[in-house]
């Protein structure tokens, strides 16, 4: 019956006991399935050079050419090994239609609801609508699917859950097995008839068995798998919600701000804006030496806990004195204006987020100045715009007001705990687990803040494929409505989650606009810059400090709380610059895109070396391996495909049926519709002819129109 897969690990199926557990679901008693199930497929990759009708592989060598080249040949997969686990048990199969076999067998003997685990989810479901037709299917992107049901089995996606690759999964969580190094060229056509070494089925069976000892550990953690949450957001939204459960006056506060019309939510998502990523353009392209690094300690976090957030429902009104420098209150200011332009090399206000405006000057995205221009602001972001701007003629075009107050201070209370945990257990390796998962939940703090609950619709359906239903005003109110009937899951405000981000871009720039010309590179709550500036970011902290302090005895914490100590005694006060290792080269030709070089300590011969390290957005770390000297790092620098590690995504809808490897032994003919070819791909370090003029030029921004 089961020709075609078998046990490669543990026991039969007819050998298997499994466990049956219950759960009040709404009214109802719904019983499932506590084994862990995972799921993992290998797939090959290759053209279709229609002229010839044969499948060509893809290789570093042929690859390496233009990629205009191959626009003209259709990118298609094929699946050729899956694995499957019900536990540690592991089945592999070869032709994908015969895991429905297994999985209609596993349902003979338990018609109960199962849950079965995909590490990148989207990518199988991609091949997995090839043999069968899904349903519930909840994504909040085409085609990044995070869920779906086939008849008994409800999929979900594991990276989705741990935000992490199965690599660092296994390593950060000290698993009791790795993820593989394959060793054949992953670029090898194979088919499901290709013969494979040994060396592909323990890489395969390794793959599901990572999942599976990670996942071992969120069974336990939350009793069963039917509990276990869909995302890593939604394990701190869980345990948020159990700190808030008693908090019922603060949790029917944040029900009442729930925006009211659609036009009120889309003001707010467009005054959100994330973290602030920038070179400057006086240093782009030039190697510094000694650059220095400070880095804002748990930045989010740090403002969650410190600072005020609107928390009445925004009212217009006249832009009073009283409401503008005054931390009772935060606003939203829409201005226009006849002209503004930088005072500073750092630009702040990026060309996405402005209403409209005409003949912009940009620095990569970001404003130099522009005439006529009309931009939406929270109080903090206009602040630092005012501060940043020479700003001609400004008009107030609506001003919105919302009185302030602390986020609720159980919920402050845990952020604390969970930064203290981390710190405590930071460097120790036997509490590696623990360490990771402080670190998630601290890091789904953020996550939760700006989770936009209310979003057009991604469906899908076998007819029509994907389908984006737009948000309108009746399925705003329809989805409004649904959120009330949960009033256990409201805790926070999505107006309080645009303020955190907002407040965290303010610290940053006190650094940038003190240091100005100084300042090399910015990312979110880090600054690298030259000279000596100690004294700023002394007085920086100790500021913090005391407001800190200040807040800290209101709640009635300790030193311990927000200031804890390593296993090494050195305590990490929240919200603090912290100084990281210093580069002794440093260039960057933009935002992700940059190599420093740095001495560290060579584990083999014991002494110290100089070693590159890079940061480049959609290329792998040790991609550094390929640059000889930081010289070389420099507009045109090609990273070959193999070196890299690019791969593009072709996802097809529509694939060609086609013979794979015709006329050889393993020869297997696809009429397989949907896949998702990964194509390796070179990577050029680019810079834009326009931003490499402004490089180039080096000339101040601000003119002589106001003086």
């Amino acid at each position: 019956m089961l020709m075609n897969f078998w046990k490669t690990r543990g026991k039969d199926l007819q050998d298997i006991d499994f466990s049956i557990k219950s759960t009040r679901h709404k009214k109802d008693i719904e019983y499932f399935c506590n084994d862990i199930f995972c799921f993992d497929i290998e797939t090959s990759n290759g053209f279709l050079n229609k002229n010839t009708g044969i499948v060509e592989e893809f290789s570093h060598e042929t690859y390496n050419k233009n990629p205009k080249y191959y626009n003209d040949f259709e990118k298609i997969s094929l699946p050729y090994l899956w694995g499957f686990s019900i536990n540690d048990n592991v089945y592999v199969g070869r032709e994908l239609k015969y895991v429905l076999d297994l999985m209609d067998e596993i349902e003979k003997k338990v018609p109960e609801l199962k849950f079965i685990y995909v590490h990148n989810l989207p990518f199988e479901f991609m091949h997995l609508l090839n043999i069968l037709i899904p349903q519930d299917v909840f994504a909040r992107e085409k085609r990044k699917v995070i869920t779906f049901s086939y008849k008994s089995w409800k999929f979900r996606c594991s990276l989705k859950l741990v935000n992490l690759s199965l690599d660092s999964w296994a390593s950060n969580k000290n698993l009791p097995v790795k993820k593989l190094k394959e060793n054949m060229s992953y670029l090898e056509l194979r088919t499901p008839r290709t013969e494979l070494p040994k060396e592909i089925y323990d890489y395969q069976i390794n793959d599901v068995l990572v999942m599976y000892y990670g996942l071992l550990e969120y069974r336990e953690r939350y009793k069963d798998v039917y509990h276990i949450p869909l995302t890593q957001t939604g394990e701190t939204r869980i345990e948020c919600r159990k700190i808030m459960r008693k908090e019922t006056a603060y949790r029917n506060k944040c029900i009442s701000l729930i925006p009211r019309t659609l036009d009120d939510f889309e003001k707010l998502v467009r005054i959100f804006a994330g973290g602030y990523t920038h070179a400057n353009q006086l240093y782009s392209c030039e190697i510094l030496e000694n650059v220095k690094s400070k880095d804002i300690a748990s930045s989010y976090p740090t403002v969650m806990f410190l600072e005020k957030y609107p928390f009445s429902r925004f009212e217009k009104t006249k832009p009073l004195e009283k409401y503008l420098n005054n931390d009772r209150y935060s606003y939203i200011i829409r201005i226009r204006a006849d002209y503004i332009e930088s005072r500073y090399w750092n630009t702040f206000l990026s060309s996405s987020k402005v209403n409209s405006m005409k003949k912009c000057k940009y620095d990569n995205g970001r404003i130099i100045s522009a005439y006529d221009i009309d931009v939406t602001l929270t109080n903090i972001d206009y602040h630092i715009f005012e501060k940043c701007y020479e700003i001609k003629n400004e008009q107030i075009l609506s001003f919105e007001v919302s009185v302030n107050r602390y986020l609720n201070d159980s919920l402050v209370k845990y952020i604390l705990e969970l930064y203290r945990n981390k710190t405590e257990l930071k460097n120790i390796p036997e509490k590696g687990d623990l360490y990771m998962h402080m670190k998630q939940l601290i890091n789904g703090m953020f996550g939760m803040a700006v989770t936009k609950d209310i979003t057009d619709d991604i469906e899908f359906n076998e007819l029509v494929g994907w389908e984006t239903v737009l948000l309108n005003p009746t399925r705003f109110n329809e989805k409004i409505a649904k959120m009330k009937k949960a009033p256990s899951k409201i805790f926070t405000t999505y107006q309080s989650g645009v303020w955190v981000t907002a407040y965290a871009r303010r610290n940053l720039w006190k650094a940038i606009t003190a240091l100005d010309d100084d300042v090399v590179y910015c990312d979110t709550d880090s600054v690298k810059y030259i000279g000596e500036h100690e004294d700023f970011f002394e007085n920086y902290n100790a500021n913090i400090l005391k407001r800190i302090e200040e807040r800290a005895n209101n709640l009635g914490l300790t030193i311990d709380d927000y200031s804890p100590a390593d296993k090494f005694g050195e305590r990490h006060t929240i919200g603090f610059f912290d100084t990281e290792k210093p580069y002794e080269r440093f260039i960057t030709l933009g935002a992700k895109k940059y190599l420093v070089e740095q001495e560290e300590l060579d584990e083999t011969s014991k002494t110290y070396k100089k070693k590159l390290k890079l940061t480049l957005s959609g290329v792998k770390k040790s991609a550094v391996s390929s640059i000889k000297k930081m010289e070389d790092f420099k507009d045109g620098l090609t990273f070959d495909s193999k070196t890299s590690g690019r791969l593009i995504s072709y996802y097809n809808e529509n694939q060609t049926p086609v013979t794979w490897k015709k006329g050889e032994y393993d020869e297997y003919f696809s009429d397989f519709q949907y896949g998702i070819c990964l194509m390796p791909s070179s990577y050029t370090l680019g810079v834009t002819p326009e931003y490499l003029e402004l490089v180039l030029k080096n000339s101040r921004p601000v003119t002589e129109i106001f003086k």
